[in-house]
Parts: structure tokens; C-alpha cells; sequence
């Protein structure tokens, strides 16, 4: 007898507009060995989304500037988009630098996406008006998570990392960085 589980334990979720224009959609991605999906649910008007993505499973989930939803994938570790609009699907790439997971990913106000990747402990960024994606490298030489990330108003990344706790600060523009979590910790 097939069994197909599901885990949601990793993923994000947000909230965004529904294809049929509604606000306030409910939007997760899901893992899974045999196939994975970003779901949607309209809790007033029952509207259903499924979009199947081209890897085992999602985890980070975030909205740009563009309404477009993003979606970090767990094998492989491409960045995915989806616009509900159209609900057209997009592979955005980040394999390539190695991930195999993205675990998070975070919109800037500046129109950028980054995701936390493992094992290489790197932060990719995709800029949604060029279209390019880049990898703005491993943050710790030993570590293999880049687990959480956020990005401030200023433009700065923060990302934590690893088994064994660091909090680092990423400047994208320079590429300089900085561990900020206290050594007590």
C-alpha cells in the first residue's frame, strides 16, 4: 500500500493575495520524498491553490516587492517563484552553489530575496528587477546550517547559523560580515 507523509515542521508560511485577487490567503510549502507543492487556502471563499515544485520539498516562503510568492527548496536548493496572479512557477536556481536546502528566505525592501542555505552555510540573493541570482558565500568555515534570516531596514542581512550558535551580519553590498551573538551564548 502507498503511503505518501507530508511534513510541515521546516516550512514558512505567509499570508498574500489569492489568484482571484482576495486578500489574506494562507500560503505553506510542504515536504515530501515522493513530490512536494505550495498549497494555498482562502478560509472565507474555500479558493485553493496547488502549485508542484521541482523538488522534494519547501521550506523558506516569503513575498517580494512584487507580490510574487518565493520558496526555498529542499532537494535541490533552487529558489522558487510563484506568482499568484498567473500562477505561473518559476525555478530560480541556487542548486548550483551547492545548497541542497534552503531552510529560509527573507524579502528586503529593496527588491531582494535571500535565502539561508546548507550544508555550504551561504546566503544567495536573488534581485527580482534584474533577474540575477547570486551567492554571497559561506558565513562560517566550520558550520553547515544557515537556519534563519531576516533582513533589517537598512539593508543589512542576519542571519543564524549552525549547530553551534552564531548570529552573523551581513553587509550584501561589501560582503562584510560580523558575528554579533555574545560569546556567553
Amino acid at each position: 500500500i502507498p503511503i505518501k507523509a507530508v511534513v510541515f515542521g521546516n516550512s514558512h508560511a505567509v499570508m498574500a493575495p489569492s489568484p482571484g485577487g482576495r486578500d489574506g490567503m494562507f500560503y505553506i510549502p510542504f515536504y515530501s520524498t515522493t513530490g512536494s507543492a505550495l498549497i494555498g487556502y482562502h478560509a472565507e471563499s474555500g479558493e485553493r491553490v496547488e502549485a508542484k515544485l521541482g523538488s522534494s520539498g519547501g521550506y523558506g516562503c516569503c513575498v517580494g516587492t512584487d507580490g510574487a510568492l518565493y520558496i526555498g527548496g529542499v532537494n535541490p536548493g533552487n529558489l522558487y517563484r510563484y506568482e499568484p496572479k498567473t500562477g505561473d512557477l518559476r525555478n530560480l536556481g541556487g542548486a548550483e552553489t551547492g545548497a541542497t536546502y534552503i531552510w529560509a528566505t527573507a524579502a528586503s525592501a529593496a527588491g531582494r530575496i535571500y535565502g539561508a542555505c546548507y550544508p555550504t552555510c551561504n546566503v544567495i540573493e536573488y534581485d527580482i528587477q534584474t533577474g540575477l541570482l547570486r551567492d554571497l558565500g559561506r558565513l562560517h568555515p566550520s558550520e553547515a546550517y544557515c537556519r534563519s534570516i531576516c533582513v533589517d531596514h537598512r539593508g543589512l542581512v542576519w542571519a543564524g547559523v549552525g549547530t553551534h550558535a552564531h548570529l552573523i551580519v551581513l553587509d550584501p553590498q561589501t560582503g562584510a560580515r560580523r558575528e554579533v551573538l555574545p560569546e556567553v551564548y
